[in-house]
């Protein structure tokens, strides 16, 4: 080969100034070696494989630069196939690889995590390598200037220069480097993109082409990691130099996500597809077409969550529950924040504050709750505006003022029309008419407050034709930007002015968005508040069933989905009890008729009659009339063969807001007036739940004299309610058998002791016709001066030595620990399994009772864990169990568990707030805050151990 055609010649000609030993070039591989190389990692670039064919490998500078034999390429990784390492050094660290780029080859620094592209060919990378070896420059910016100068065409290198050069405020130099870049590599986005940002203050139309190219040769997925790429400011930098709405920015916007996004393999790439379809979005609600926006972006959804690597899409998720929401698609809204619940916790604010808007426009309750969650963890002033908004819709005139303030600081011309709307509002609501018409004309700059301002300004005109045009004005502007739900509630307007025509439409918005506030407002202006009531009903009913899918964890449900069938439930609510009497005789005609149903059922819970019944009881339940009250009085009374259903029942009256209900159930255990002894069970079951103090006389005497059943639920409900002028009557009903158990809980919450010394006694003496075994109790609530006397009664026969290594477990000493082992070797099967579940409920650890040798299995475990447990500490389920623990299970799946632990926590802490454990979700949630807030100020004044009664240690 002559020298000149030789493209190795320079690097020959850097090598021969060394001596021999420095460089070492060896021989070159064999022909069948370029075959089965190629099979494991593709073609090779051309470079190096004349390379290769000439010498297989070469270690230079006495090992500072090595690069590699054919034998020797590699993958940098299994999760990065596309880069393949060809060469090592200079530090042990460093290594370089190639990897397939448009019609040809990269070449670069490999990080570990991706590949920095340098050259776009092999023989200008060797070259250039190797002086840098040669002429040891150690600096960056000294390399890249070498590295240009052995390679002055390439355009990796020109954009690399044209970025140091813009670093170093040399513009114009830095503008002709990217210029110099994309006519030798027209194929490299970022530099267009570099070239089109240089060029805004220069050329505007040059540099929107530019930028238009960056678009345009942007492919996705990447061909490798660190590939040369735009980015996401790229949308927002051309977006700008387009008229809102225009169809040519939406064409270049439709061919780079359909034509040009094919997949993803990894996060590179995910929020230039976001940027671009929020783009896309901004476009079309600019043009009013908010249902296409919504369908481009559902699409653009689920086609890239079906990428290989699909990214998170937080914000064009959340753009497109906007739009559902705007659109009242308020269900498919609610699914999407389903899927974001789990994501950081600035997302998980954002997902707060669209709940707290979809709740607004839906009437339904914890809306306040919903914005204060957001407000705790929004850091976006535009995102606090929003939640702000909220509130001063709702009359805060605190957040009127900072929804002001917010305002001028983002100097948006949207929000601050937004921002005079509520400040009309407020202006309105103080009697100062004219101020608030000031501000209602202030609304210009956002279209949607601007029509919501003629919907004021329609309220406040001073004649009917006035009135009618504002509303009129506001109904057609609501129907152009496509907000339905704007749209029904205007066309009211217009119908309760006697335009008995607009009353249709309205309802058929109402009906689609399932919306109960705006349906029952339609049959209030038609006079009829029932006429939809079946409506409900079925609505009402299959939200039941979600709720009671969502608070039994039936897959795929979680506690948290009880939330939107709970809100959903009380806005049908909120829409019956709004209706008057008369709605009470047909729920109560429909209750019957399902009753009836209901018992020649096959007893379902999930089934239509069940829930039916447990919907319209609820819906009964929320109307604050006497005759709703005598109806849920006499359901009460009926005998429903269904437990679940009672307990439904049972339920909704003991959270109903009918206070006329009070006094009901109190008349009904007076002697006279007394029902059969089931009903007066679920009577003083509900005055338990509500825990009235007025009541505690009357269930006191019950208590005493009543038939067991009835003695019980009422001994149950004087726990609840707390009056303590009952203990000494208590005390004397705690060595009855069949009440001792249900008396010694109610003492226990009374803060009497006497209970458990009871029930220590009765396990010591055996004492027969207890409805349980006295070692859970003791073991539940005693403390550890009855690990003894646990100990002792595992050793005895029959159901009350199993209570009492039940007892074992729930003391959670550690020293019970060893006979607990020994008794997992117990010859009766039932005796060592119990024991199993004993020690598992203090360690955490399971062992299957099922495989052989368990003891030998438990005492391997436990020579191996042992350390990790302490004498002195209360234990359950492997971690000290104290308040704080207590309160993290308030938190459980099962509702006996919350039920129990809640009883557990007022025991050991004496504290008496509330909590429902059956209850909404929103409402536990808050309830566990409250015990939250109170934890924080009483921690410090705790005793550290779980063995506490009423704030005091029993250890």
């Amino acid at each position: 080969m002559e020298a000149v055609l030789d493209p190795f010649q320079p690097l020959l000609h850097l090598i021969g100034r060394y001596r021999q030993d420095v460089h070492n070039l060896k021989p070159p591989a064999s022909a069948q070696a370029f075959p089965t190389a190629q099979a494991h990692i593709g073609e090779l670039p051309p470079g190096l494989k004349d390379f290769l064919r000439r010498w297989n490998g070469a270690t230079l500078f006495r090992g500072a630069l090595r690069v590699r034999a054919i034998s020797e390429l590699a993958p940098a990784s299994p999760e990065v196939e596309e880069v393949v390492l060809f060469a090592d050094g200079p530090r042990e660290s460093d290594h370089w690889g190639y990897a397939a780029a448009g019609s040809g080859h990269h070449f670069g620094r490999w990080t570990g995590q991706k590949l920095i592209p340098l050259h776009e060919d092999f023989h200008r990378w060797l070259y250039a390598q190797a002086r840098v070896l040669d002429e040891n420059r150690t600096d960056e910016a000294a390399q890249l200037a070498l590295r240009i100068e052995v390679d002055p065409d390439d355009g990796l290198l020109l954009m690399a220069r044209g970025d140091q050069l813009m670093a170093e405020g040399d513009g114009d130099a830095a503008l002709k480097a990217f210029q110099k870049a994309v006519v030798r590599s027209p194929d490299l986005p970022s530099a267009w993109q570099r070239l089109g940002e240089a060029l805004l203050t220069v050329d505007r139309s040059a540099a929107v082409h530019a930028l238009l190219m960056a678009l345009r040769h942007t492919r996705l997925p990447l061909p490798y990691p660190g590939a040369p790429s735009a980015d996401r400011g790229l949308v927002r930098l051309l977006e700008g130099h387009f008229p809102a709405g225009d169809p040519g920015w939406e064409r270049e916007l439709s061919h780079f996500l359909n034509e040009r996004c094919l997949d993803l393999r990894r996060d590179e790439g995910g929020e230039l597809i976001e940027s671009a379809a929020l783009a896309w979005m901004r476009s079309r609600l600019a043009r009013g077409d908010r249902h296409g926006a919504r369908a481009m972006l559902a699409s653009v959804r689920d086609r890239v969550l079906a990428f290989a690597h699909p990214p998170s899409l937080y914000s064009l998720q959340l753009a497109l529950v906007s739009l559902d929401t705007d659109l009242g698609n308020h269900d498919e809204a609610e699914e999407t924040l389903r899927r974001l619940r789990g994501g950081p916790l600035d997302i998980q604010a954002r997902c707060a504050l669209a709940l707290a808007r979809i709740a607004q426009l839906r009437d339904e309750p914890w809306i306040d709750e919903l914005v204060d969650e957001a407000l705790s963890g929004l850091t976006d002033e535009a995102d606090r505006f929003d939640a702000w908004m909220i509130r001063a819709e709702r009359g805060s005139s605190e957040a009127v003022g900072e929804v002001v303030r917010l305002s001028a600081r983002l100097g948006d011309k949207a929000r601050q029309a937004r921002a005079a709307l509520v400040q009309g509002d407020h202006a309105r609501n103080a009697k100062n008419i004219g101020v608030a018409k000031v501000f209602y004309g202030q609304c210009q700059a956002d279209p949607e407050s601007w029509f919501r301002s003629r919907l004021r300004m329609g309220e406040l005109a001073g004649s009917n034709r006035e009135a009618i045009d504002g509303f009129q004005e506001a109904i057609d502007g609501f129907v152009r930007l496509e907000l339905p739900l704007r749209e029904a509630w205007a066309r009211l307007r217009l119908a309760r002015m006697g335009d008995a025509s607009q009353v249709e439409p309205a309802l058929r918005i109402f009906r689609a968005t399932s919306l109960a506030t705006g349906v029952a407002a339609v049959d209030t202006i038609c006079g009829n508040p029932g006429a939809h009531l079946p409506w409900h009903l079925n609505l009402a009913a299959e939200y039941a069933r979600q709720r009671h899918d969502a608070q039994r964890m039936r897959p795929p449900f979680s506690r948290a989905d009880a939330d939107r069938p709970e809100r959903r439930l009380l806005s049908h609510r909120s829409a019956i009890a709004a209706c008057d009497a008369r709605i009470v005789t047909v729920l109560s005609e429909n209750l019957r008729s399902d009753l009836a149903t209901l018992r020649r059922s096959d007893g379902r819970i999930q089934g239509p009659p069940a829930m039916r019944f447990i919907a319209m009881a609820d819906l009964l339940a929320g109307h604050g009339s006497f005759d709703a009250a005598r109806e849920l009085m006499s359901l009460l009374k009926e005998d429903i063969p269904n437990e679940a259903v009672t307990r439904s029942l049972i339920g909704a009256v003991a959270r109903s807001p009918n206070m006329t209900l009070v006094q009901t159930l109190l008349e009904h255990l007076k002697d006279g007036n007394r029902p059969e002894p089931g009903a007066l069970v679920r009577i003083i079951e509900v005055l338990g739940w509500r825990r009235e103090a007025e009541a505690a006389p009357r269930l006191a005497q019950l208590a005493a004299t009543a038939s067991l059943p009835v003695r019980k639920a009422a001994i149950t409900a004087l726990g609840r309610i707390g009056d303590a002028s009952v203990v000494d009557l208590l005390l004397g009903l705690v060595e009855v058998p069949e009440l001792a158990e249900v008396t010694s809980v109610a003492l226990l919450l009374l803060g009497e002791w006497q209970g458990v010394d009871f029930h220590g006694q009765s396990l010591a003496q055996r004492v027969q016709g207890l409805q349980r075994s006295p070692g859970e109790l003791v073991g539940r609530f005693g403390g550890p001066t009855y690990l003894l006397l646990l100990l002792s009664g595992v050793d005895k026969e029959g159901p009350s030595a199993l209570g009492a290594m039940h007892g074992l477990g729930l003391l959670g000493a550690v020293r019970a620990v060893p006979k607990l082992i020994e008794l997992t070797g117990d010859r009766d099967a039932n005796r060592a399994k119990v024991a199993g579940a004993a020690l598992e409920l203090i360690t955490g650890n399971h062992e299957d009772p099922e495989a052989p040798h368990p003891k030998q299995r438990w005492e391997g475990w436990w020579e191996a864990n042992r350390d990790k447990f302490s004498e002195g500490v209360r234990y359950r389920e492997g971690r000290p169990f104290n308040v704080r623990r207590m309160l993290e299970k308030l938190s459980h799946d099962d509702p006996v568990v919350r039920q129990s632990t809640y009883d557990e926590l007022v025991i050991s802490t004496g504290v008496r707030l509330p909590f429902d454990a059956e209850g909404p979700w929103r409402v536990q949630q808050a309830h566990r805050r409250g015990w939250e807030k109170w934890y924080h100020n009483h921690a410090a004044s705790l005793p550290p151990t779980g063995w506490l009664f009423h704030g005091r240690s029993v250890a």
